[in-house]
């Protein structure tokens, strides 16, 4: 096998060859550290053989450098294994009084250069493992992105359906109905929603409010009224709604009808700016926020701008 299979960097493979002659007095040692560390191959049998019939003849050097070989090149799990106990027996090694006098300030020498190395190693293991940590979280966020949009744009697509199915249902209270419930799902589309429709009764009395739902736009509460009739809202439809808002503080009121407005119940609404912020929207400017794929956040806030900065809280805003 070539250099470039090596479970070992070049610079540990010369290490860990200096270090193990310095460890180990004798040549039965080399061959009883690589027996410890699991090494179970034909060319250590032969070594040991080799040592008992002529030690003379061999070089502790050579030996473990013909051994780390072995064992480097071995690509199974079992060769990973005895490769990282070699590395360990020699990081562990502090029985230096067991060696040769005349090695064992080298031996001090080549065990700390081996812990370095390992060290060096183990932080460049560090710093690669948290970049493909970084990285697979990057990929998990954006598929996670992808999923949320793709999740959205499946939810607008069916409320844009929702909404064009209730235009065209049969005038009536069903008709009304499914308008107010298409367009809390229009508000939860970009997480405005507070409450959906509900309705406030007094003992005795029943009944005393039905609210159509509660939104919340930077920071401000809004009423909403939700109407869909066959005919423009006057001025006493949306006087109501202006009394509810009214009646609690720091509220603001949002209109959300079909066809539209009077102009007896427009001029009604603006004058009455000076007290409180209502919006007067319709289901047409709906319609065409999402025929340009808007946000509803923007519409109502151009709607805004327009009610607070020119006193004109009807004004059609279809480009959002």
């Amino acid at each position: 096998m070539t250099g470039d299979v090596y479970r070992f960097r070049p610079d540990v493979f010369r290490a860990v060859t200096e270090a193990v002659p310095l460890i180990c007095p004798a040549k039965k040692d080399v061959v009883a550290f690589f027996r410890g560390a699991g090494l179970r191959h034909s060319r250590l049998d032969a070594l040991a053989a080799e040592v008992r019939a002529n030690r003379e003849a061999l070089r502790k050097h050579d030996m473990v450098h013909e051994l780390l070989i072995v064992a480097n090149e071995d690509p199974s799990n079992d060769g990973l294994r005895v490769q990282r106990e070699i590395l360990k027996r020699i990081v562990d090694f502090n029985n230096f009084e067991a060696c040769w006098p005349k090695d064992q300030l080298a031996a001090k020498g080549a065990v700390a250069k081996v812990r370095e190395l390992i060290a060096e190693k183990d932080a460049f293991t560090r710093m690669a493992q948290a970049h493909d940590n970084e990285r697979a979280a990057r990929i998990k966020e954006q598929a996670k992105k992808v999923e949320e949009a793709r999740k959205s744009k499946e939810e607008r697509d069916s409320v844009k359906s929702a909404l064009y199915a209730a235009i065209v249902m049969p005038p009536g209270r069903a008709r009304g109905v499914a308008f107010e419930v298409v367009l809390n799902r229009v508000f939860a589309l970009d997480g405005l929603l507070i409450r959906e429709s509900f309705h406030l009764a007094e003992d005795g009395i029943g009944i005393v409010e039905q609210i159509d739902g509660v939104i919340e736009l930077d920071n401000h509460l809004y009423l909403v009224e939700a109407k869909f009739w066959s005919e423009n809202l006057g001025v006493g439809d949306v006087a109501q709604h202006m009394v509810r808002v009214a009646s609690r503080s720091e509220m603001r009121g949002l209109y959300v009808v079909h066809p539209g407005f009077s102009e007896a119940a427009i001029r009604s609404v603006a004058d009455a700016l000076q007290r409180g912020v209502f919006i007067l929207g319709t289901v047409e400017e709906l319609v065409h926020v999402f025929e340009a794929d808007g946000s509803i956040s923007e519409w109502l806030r151009a709607k805004l701008r327009h009610a607070m900065i020119d006193k004109d809280p009807h004004r059609l805003v279809t480009s959002k």
